[in-house]
């Protein structure tokens, strides 16, 4: 059996810390703050950084203040008590369909469903703002879902970017999206790489990461 230990009592002893834990603590910030509060050198991102691009509304807001383009959304707020049928109706005049609806913080794939019929968005809000205290109603952006991977000072480079990879996401018959993904190599020419490159390059410079 183990016991519940404060991490000031043993981060002293650290000399550095590689961080790769996802989720609550990791993401939300709690253990980059910790970190740096005891002086401990880690590869996390700075607590300010880690915050800012959990909430994803102020990752967007962020991009598009850059002039980096980023789908139009609205969040809902579940302590907000409004009619999300209301609501439902001014994102329709706003953009869609079809809509992504996930929830505001990073839950690694969980709980992001597809709504392609504006009148399930109301239903879908509350679905998801029963297990989450606020939730983004995103366009949904036909494409390739793309992840690639930054490095800095890696093979010589300022800034090395890892080969694309492509997302096949999978919705099941609710819209739900499933949490079993699979990942080949991007289907991209040389000048849409680039652009993803250049893209990519210019998010990791805004966000400070």
């Amino acid at each position: 059996a183990g016991r519940v230990v404060a991490l000031h009592y043993f981060l002293s002893t650290i000399d550095s810390e590689v961080v790769s834990v996802l989720g609550t603590y990791g993401e939300d910030d709690y253990i980059a703050r910790e970190l740096v509060r005891n002086g401990v050198r880690h590869t996390a991102a700075s607590p300010f950084v880690a915050l800012e691009t959990w909430q994803k509304n102020l990752a967007a807001e962020r991009l598009q203040q850059a002039g980096i383009q980023t789908p139009r959304r609205v969040v809902a707020y579940a302590h907000s008590k409004s009619d999300w049928h209301s609501l439902a109706a001014k994102i329709q005049d706003v953009f869609g369909p079809a809509y992504i609806i996930k929830p505001l913080h990073g839950t690694q794939h969980r709980d992001v469903y597809r709504v392609s019929n504006p009148s399930d968005i109301p239903r879908t809000i509350s679905t998801v703002l029963s297990q989450h205290p606020a939730c983004l109603i995103e366009e949904y952006v036909v494409g390739q879902p793309i992840t690639v991977a930054s490095v800095p000072g890696l093979r010589g480079q300022a800034l090395y970017h890892t080969p694309c990879l492509r997302h096949d996401h999978r919705f099941s018959s609710e819209g739900q999206l499933e949490t079993a993904d699979r990942t080949a190599e991007a289907l991209l020419s040389r000048s849409q790489r680039d652009q993803v490159y250049q893209t990519q390059t210019a998010v990791y410079n805004t966000l400070g990461l």
